[in-house]
């Protein structure tokens, strides 16, 4: 990315948009500016990538005065759009600067907002066609620790449609060991498992409740909001229940068995 530059980075759900900015990032160690447009407090990609990228500062929704000053000083932005915004809404805010906007597509001669918008079109991951009139939920997740064999019944009911059509599904989980673990999901694309989540690169957290970002966004239709919500407090664990396994994972980092 050249210097002040600012891309604005459009596309479908699950399409790619975040694989494409990863492989940006990698190019580059100067620092960078990530903003996810449409994720409101919970952005799940960002609090990804920022774990992977040292030199990537993420910026919620609400911190746009503090976005457009790092802009001013030169600082290369990556603003990752949400299906659900409205680029216009996207241009009253940066179209007074010089910007780039890149749409991500599998089907070029059937996405006419990305050729309305983008500078640049990439080829992005091939996907059933979306969902009309879908809804998001979100669950803020920061403090809660999942008990592991509630959290993989929890994935397996929600991708088998227990609670709705599911069309996009990602989050990031705290575990009793002290990692927390990103996994995700995309209709017509691989089933994934408990054992197919990323664990990030993060210290592991063995004493009371971490605060560190998490949280649950599942995209579909006729969501049971209220089973999903249910369940998730039910398959997390108690202060007593998370203060055991904590004593017993210190004590293994103690004897050299686990590593801090």
């Amino acid at each position: 990315m050249s210097p002040s530059q600012i891309t604005l980075v459009t596309g479908p759900p699950g399409g790619g948009k975040t694989t494409w900015i990863r492989q940006q990032l990698s190019q580059s160690q100067d620092s960078i500016i990530y903003f996810a447009a449409g994720a409101g407090s919970l952005p799940i990609d960002g609090v990804h990538l920022g774990v992977e990228f040292r030199h990537l500062k993420v910026l919620l929704e609400g911190q746009e005065e503090d976005l457009l000053q790092h802009i001013q000083t030169g600082i290369p932005v990556i603003v990752e759009m949400a299906f659900h915004i409205d680029p216009v809404q996207m241009q009253q805010i940066f179209g007074h600067f010089e910007c780039h906007w890149v749409g991500i597509t599998s089907d070029p001669d059937q996405d006419s907002e990305s050729y309305l918008w983008a500078d640049e079109l990439i080829p992005g991951q091939a996907l059933l066609p979306p969902l009309r009139d879908p809804q998001i939920w979100r669950a803020p997740l920061t403090g809660q620790v999942w008990d592991p064999a509630s959290l993989e019944l929890f994935w397996d009911e929600l991708l088998m449609g227990a609670y709705g059509q599911i069309y996009r599904v990602k989050g990031i989980f705290e575990m009793p060991e002290g990692q927390a673990i990103f996994g995700e999901f995309t209709k017509g694309s691989q089933r994934t498992y408990l054992d197919d989540f990323d664990v990030l690169d993060m210290p592991r957290h063995v004493k009371g409740r971490p605060q560190r970002l998490t949280g649950l966004e599942v995209l579909g239709r006729h969501l049971d909001t209220r089973s999903m919500s249910q369940t998730v407090q039910d398959s997390c664990l108690s202060d007593l229940v998370l203060a055991d396994y904590q004593r017993q994972i210190q004590e293994a980092i103690d004897r050299g068995e686990l590593a801090a």
